[in-house]
């Protein structure tokens, strides 16, 4: 089990428990640290910066960020930033549209043209990558001398996190890498093939995977399962439609049904206790920390060539410090221990 495939989000808590976490990572040989965005808490970049200043071979991602907070160029600013922190090291910038309530509440930006915002967004990014200067017309956005200063002395991949048609399209089409969530082991051919049919299409090669992957193990192996099949039974009910589309195309619609009929009847501990065990081990790491190599194996072997762990929303801080470290001490004992 090669830790330098596994990442960490660290986006929990204070920027300093963040920051804390990211080192422990590169201490334990893990590759990479992601840092997600949502309505409120820390912005993303700032926190990265952190991190950078403080770590020396660690991957740095977001995950997500969407195309409504910011212009391209101040994007492009941001990444600049974190770049001049971290020379020579992969940037792995996540993007995506987030939901209508995150971006027209909070932000007060109407929340359409998706697709084609997020679309120019890595075309402009891009180019700014790769020269001085920028000039872009497009359907959203109409731009002149977007500048990348310093250039980037690392690799900056754009990452989309997609689910419907469309932008899984853009994703084979554009991208760099897709970040998908809730992987299937069983069933992710399923998720997999319109980004790799559109890259095809477009003579591309496929682009770079990697998976957000709901941890929780350790040795009480119900407690484990209780907390992952909460995390997953809110995204069954409260995430959006295209949550349920996804997981319905993976084969759990009747799962989707029975966990929204008994939300919506005001019993939630019956509605996540519909969850079956076989799903989460399906989309999860969990369990006994022992059977970690062959789980992870599972999702390599089903095309994801990066898991970035993500942590139930009841984990606190110190004990998802805990699970990183039993993640980091089922590795074998050269990876485990590399530095």
């Amino acid at each position: 089990m090669d830790l330098g495939n596994v990442h960490v989000v660290i986006g929990r808590g204070r920027v300093g428990d963040a920051v804390d976490l990211a080192v422990e990572a590169e201490r334990l040989g893990f590759g990479g640290a992601w840092v997600p965005e949502g309505a409120a808490g820390a912005e993303a970049f700032s926190t990265l910066t952190a991190v950078a200043l403080r770590t020396e071979r660690l991957e740095l991602g977001t995950g997500i960020v969407n195309p409504f907070a910011r212009t391209p160029s101040t994007l492009v600013q941001s990444i600049s930033t974190v770049a001049g922190c971290a020379p020579g090291r992969t940037l792995n910038i996540g993007l995506g549209a987030s939901s209508r309530y995150v971006v027209e509440n909070p932000h007060g930006t109407p929340f359409r043209q998706t697709v084609e915002r997020t679309g120019e967004t890595i075309a402009i990014v891009r180019a700014a990558t790769r020269q001085k200067s920028v000039d872009f017309d497009g359907e959203v956005f109409h731009v002149r001398d977007v500048r990348f200063v310093p250039p980037p002395t690392g690799p900056v991949r754009l990452f989309v996190a997609g689910l419907g048609p469309k932008m899984l399209a853009l994703t084979g089409t554009d991208a760099d890498g897709w970040l998908p969530i809730w992987p299937s082991r069983r069933s992710f051919d399923v998720l997999r093939a319109p980004v790799a049919n559109a890259a095809a299409a477009a003579g591309r090669p496929m682009p770079a995977v990697a998976a957000y992957v709901y941890t929780h193990v350790g040795p009480d192996a119900e407690a484990s399962l209780a907390s992952l099949r909460r995390a997953l039974a809110w995204y069954m009910v409260s995430a959006g439609a295209g949550y349920q589309a996804m997981f319905r195309r993976v084969g759990y619609g009747d799962v989707v049904d029975e966990v929204n009929a008994k939300w919506k009847a005001g019993d939630r501990e019956r509605a996540r206790s519909a969850v079956p065990r076989a799903a989460v081990e399906d989309m999860c790491l969990s369990g006994d920390p022992a059977t970690l190599p062959e789980q992870i194996a599972a999702f390599h072997a089903a095309g994801i060539e990066t898991i970035v762990l993500q942590f139930p929303p009841d984990v606190g801080v110190p004990e998802v410090a805990e699970i990183v470290g039993r993640v980091a001490g089922a590795a074998t004992p050269a990876v485990a221990g590399r530095s």
